[in-house]
């Protein structure tokens, strides 16, 4: 709910976001969405449980990082400036809460870790990596203890 109040007001600040999420994160999307196994067998309405799976190249974690780092699977890459990769879970396209990234653009992501995965849904901040401003950036970079 507090992300649509932060997009109603043209996402000039994300403070109150920021402050309630669990974890923030720039990252380019590297490959998906597929569809994941669900957890449990639920009969004919499997479809209807299954995550989408992007990876995600991570450039900048904002918050949450210890979080993140300690989830099996995710790997380290490059040599001269590493940065992680990771799955990232959302829910099924047949989900009121689904939502779509585009492989090779960057995105503002922000999410929780639940069961050992990364996680984000429709109620979640996503928001393309060119479309934050220059006071949202600040603010990621630890402004957001001050006001907007």
């Amino acid at each position: 709910m507090l992300v649509l109040v932060v997009r109603q007001n043209k996402g000039r600040c994300l403070n109150l976001v920021f402050y309630f999420i669990l974890t923030v994160l720039r990252a380019r999307v590297w490959s998906g969405p597929i569809d994941a196994p669900p957890d449990k067998d639920y009969g004919e309405f499997s479809s209807f449980y299954r995550d989408q799976v992007y990876s995600l190249k991570i450039v900048e974690v904002f918050k949450g990082e210890k979080e993140i780092s300690h989830l099996p699977g995710v790997v380290s890459v490059g040599v001269r400036s590493p940065s992680l990769m990771a799955d990232l879970y959302t829910p099924t396209k047949f989900s009121s809460c689904s939502f779509g990234l585009h492989k090779g653009r960057e995105y503002l992501l922000s999410g929780y870790v639940l069961d050992n995965k990364l996680r984000s849904s429709f109620c979640d901040l996503r928001q393309e990596w060119t479309h934050v401003t220059p006071q949202q950036r600040a603010g990621l970079s630890g402004q957001y203890d001050k006001s907007c």
